[in-house]
């Protein structure tokens, strides 16, 4: 197998990603892969070139590699992507979407309770609306979201209802707060027992966190997010221009 049609800047491993990830696609692939030296041969490249491939696929979420064990295929045709990149400003369930699956809450949990220094200090002394849901794509839980308002009166009924058929950027905006710029930052950080259980994570796994705070045209904070993406079927793209001197 060469790569002179895909381009000599793609790498082999990648090429080859590509073509097991579409026999995949396609079941000729099926349920568990052959071992290595058979994919090797299979695709006529060296067994070093199939281990990264594999690690590759393993990180979109399509195959699951375990060590000592065979290599089982998921067949999740892309990972959530989002899109354009880290730069827009839009709802979870939009992501989703966009990234062609269908979105889905399989967990919500609505409550009221008073912010402090310790628990979302922007709220300091507020009573607040706590939101908890996982995310589903294509029913597979992929995201953990808390999401902290104002406390604006509402019952915990309405408020779950409204999020069930609709998503919070919507019901903020309806309540007349319109969202101009948001902070976010993030990091990776090891999954514990909750996550574990809301994820289907393994205790101490790597779990991709954002931590938001999203503001009105008057600077006011109006929503605050911790968002954990999980690390197999999530993946961010960012848009970087160039600086470049007058």
């Amino acid at each position: 197998m060469n790569n002179t049609s895909e381009g000599l800047a793609k790498p082999l491993y990648r090429i080859v990603a590509d073509k097991i990830n579409s026999d995949i696609q396609e079941q000729k692939l099926v349920n568990t892969l052959p071992r290595q030296e058979v994919l090797a041969e299979m695709y006529g490249v060296g067994r070093s070139t199939i281990r990264e491939a594999l690690r590759q696929l393993d990180e979109q979420g399509i195959i699951e590699v375990r060590q000592g064990a065979v290599t089982r295929v998921i067949g999740m045709k892309k990972s959530l992507t989002v899109q354009p990149g880290l730069e827009s400003l839009i709802g979870i369930s939009e992501i989703i979407r966009q990234a062609g699956h269908k979105p889905g809450t399989s967990y919500i949990r609505v409550r009221r309770t008073v912010s402090s220094n310790f628990f979302f200090p922007v709220f300091q002394g507020k009573s607040v609306v706590v939101i908890e849901r996982v995310r589903t794509a294509d029913d597979v839980p992929i995201i953990f979201s808390v999401d902290v308002i104002a406390d604006r009166g509402w019952s915990l009924e309405e408020v779950e209802t409204e999020l069930r058929q609709g998503s919070l950027l919507d019901l903020l905006h309806a309540s007349g707060d319109l969202i101009e710029f948001s902070e976010l930052s993030f990091r990776v950080q090891a999954a514990d027992p909750v996550l574990g259980e809301r994820l289907n994570l393994e205790k101490d796994q790597p779990v991709i966190f954002f931590e938001e705070i999203v503001y009105n045209g008057a600077n006011e904070v109006i929503n605050c997010s911790n968002d954990y993406y999980h690390p197999r079927y999530t993946s961010f793209r960012v848009v970087r221009q160039a600086n470049r001197r007058q």
